[in-house]
């Protein structure tokens, strides 16, 4: 799949450059600031199937593993951390199918933090308030 760079004309999402899109075609729009790092060779199939695979291997190797520093300190939720601000989409859909503990990754990607006193340590509440933001913020 190719990205494509495009903008809001305050209705609607106008691609900047013709392209050829079927019916049905599954887009994901990125808030501007993404563009930033230079992504416009980067190829969503393959980061996509990069997350799958860091993200099973996670969840295999901490399986109902409790320890907070085990679970995001594992190699495959580093790596996931350190594909950057490209991740975050996927990161939120992973966590609108199944709260699991992306609460540290989306931080350290974003800078935010979006947990108060009131959601800690309820996933849901948690999963809640970064699901928000991600809504705001055009990820979601």
């Amino acid at each position: 799949m190719k990205a494509l760079k495009g903008h809001f004309d305050g209705q609607h999402v106008v691609l900047d450059e013709p392209a050829a899109l079927q019916l049905n075609t599954q887009v994901t729009v990125l808030p501007k600031e993404n563009w930033e790092e230079d992504q416009s060779h980067m190829d969503f199939n393959g980061l996509e199937k990069e997350f799958d695979e860091l993200s099973r291997k996670w969840r295999a190797d901490v399986g109902p593993e409790s320890s907070f520093s085990k679970i995001t300190g594992n190699l495959s939720y580093l790596r996931i951390i350190s594909l950057g601000k490209r991740a975050v989409p996927l990161i939120l859909k992973d966590l609108q199918r199944e709260p699991a503990p992306w609460f540290l990754a989306l931080r350290a990607i974003t800078g935010e933090e979006r947990i108060g006193k009131e959601e800690a340590g309820n996933f849901k509440a948690m999963a809640d308030a970064w699901l928000a933001w991600g809504r705001e913020h055009g990820y979601i």
